[in-house]
């Protein structure tokens, strides 16, 4: 009888030949005698590719593939056949395999698209990080080609993390997903302080920063998502699709491209149940060409959307909840500034309650000035004054921090929008601490 071990690693042998392999367009070609510290093909250092794709085809399930510094090109979509592998097939996060850059180093990926497909990719598309140390060093921009998305997850691909990476200039989608095998689609998929921008070309206003059109458990916070050319965010399928349990919190959303047309929200969450969205901060034109048509969307079927602490600025519409079909949604201590219809709401029951807005009316139980620090620049952390401090509902049970971290409450009640304004208690005098823009994330 086979022991443990032999059949664990007869099942996954990838995990068993777990390695670190590099990316360098300096050498020759590719070799197993790479050298880190010349970059040639003249070490001990383990084995090297010359392209992108020959290091992403060399894959298993737990590897680590470093990229190091230079420009990388490829013509056509990467993951469209078998044996173009991702080095999926791992089964926990913790062994998971990882495609980053070399520590400190700046890559710039130029390429057609790269399909993440479950039933076509060798190993399957399972625990995949996409990563960067940090957001300007690990770029992913189009060539210009008809119909490109960056990334395409399909067919039930699933725990599929992108952190710190720089996604711009696709003509449709940056990351796009349940292209193929709804209604399941892709499932736990997180997308981390990346910045998502400048996508589309306005063939179809559906060319948005993220697409899935079908898909669970997706969890979206601390992107940067600049003029894209429909939707910063848009998780939505006009068909009877559903989509469960996404949260989308923490982003930052901004305008659209010049020469954007039709319809487009920062964030449309729509059908199925289970979804969160709070503590994001949409600007409506900013320095981007052409301004937002709202802030956040829902149609049915679905039940229960929460839209919590958001941050809607500049807009015509602030919250539509669309159709009879949308049951049960909340909309609480939100801010609507400069906006023209903070809610629009054709949904069943929808409860709204402590949202500011310019004037008072249903669900706008605050009014006055939100006094953001400077909201022509993008800071819409509130100054001491503001009418949004201390204003709203306790939402414990669903979020504890603001867009920066801060606990929530600071000041023994809730205040409204996507920042808490900070109240430190000194040995000789009270003093504010104002939040500091994105984190760290690009605008």
């Amino acid at each position: 009888m086979l022991s443990l071990t032999l059949l664990l690693c007869l099942l996954v042998p990838s995990l068993a030949d777990a390695a670190t392999r590099y990316v360098d367009g300096n050498i020759a070609s590719t070799c197993g005698t790479y050298s880190i510290a010349s970059r040639n093909c003249s070490g001990s250092d383990g084995n090297a590719y010359k392209t992108y794709t020959e290091g992403l085809a060399a894959l298993a399930a737990g590897d680590v593939l470093l990229i190091r510094s230079g420009s990388y090109t490829k013509s056509g979509v990467y993951g469209n056949v078998a044996g173009d592998s991702y080095g999926g097939g791992a089964a926990s996060w913790g062994a998971a395999t990882i495609i980053s850059n070399y520590p400190g180093e700046t890559y710039t990926f130029t390429h057609d698209g790269l399909n993440m497909d479950h039933s076509v990719s060798t190993g399957g598309i399972s625990y995949i990080i996409w990563s960067c140390d940090s957001v300007v060093n690990c770029n992913f921009r189009g060539s210009g080609g008809a119909n490109q998305s960056g990334f395409r997850l399909n067919n039930a691909a699933h725990h599929v993390r992108f952190y710190k990476v720089s996604v711009r200039s696709f003509t449709q989608h940056g990351i796009q997903g349940g292209t193929g095998g709804c209604p399941s689609g892709p499932s736990n998929i997180e997308i981390q302080y990346n910045d998502i921008s400048l996508n589309g070309d306005d063939n179809d206003h559906f060319e948005h920063g993220i697409y899935p059109s079908c898909g669970s458990d997706w969890l979206v916070e601390f992107n940067s998502l600049l003029g894209n050319m429909g939707y910063g965010i848009h998780l939505y399928s006009s068909s009877t699709d559903y989509h469960l349990n996404h949260i989308v919190r923490n982003n930052y959303i901004e305008g659209r491209k010049t020469g954007a047309t039709s319809t487009a929200y920062g964030i449309m969450i729509a059908t199925g149940s289970g979804h969160k969205i709070y503590n994001n901060i949409i600007n409506g034109q900013g320095s981007q060409g052409v301004k937002l048509t709202g802030c956040i969307q829902h149609f049915g079927p679905m039940t229960a959307p929460l839209d919590y602490n958001n941050t809607c600025y500049d807009v015509a519409i602030g919250v539509e909840v669309g159709d009879s079909g949308v049951s049960a949604a909340e909309i609480k201590n939100n801010i609507f500034e400069t906006v023209g219809t903070p809610i629009s709401d054709s949904g069943t029951s929808t409860v709204k309650s402590t949202n500011f807005c310019d004037s008072a009316g249903t669900g706008c139980s605050v009014t006055g000035s939100p006094s953001f620090t400077n909201a022509a620049t993008g800071d819409f952390t509130l100054q001491s004054g503001s009418s949004c401090r201390d204003a709203g509902l306790d939402l414990s049970a669903t979020l504890t921090t603001d867009y920066i971290g801060t606990a929530r409450p600071q000041n023994s009640v809730f205040d409204l929008g996507a920042y808490e304004y900070i109240v430190v208690a000194s040995s000789n005098s009270t003093f504010s601490r104002a939040g500091k823009g994105m984190n760290g994330r690009m605008r």
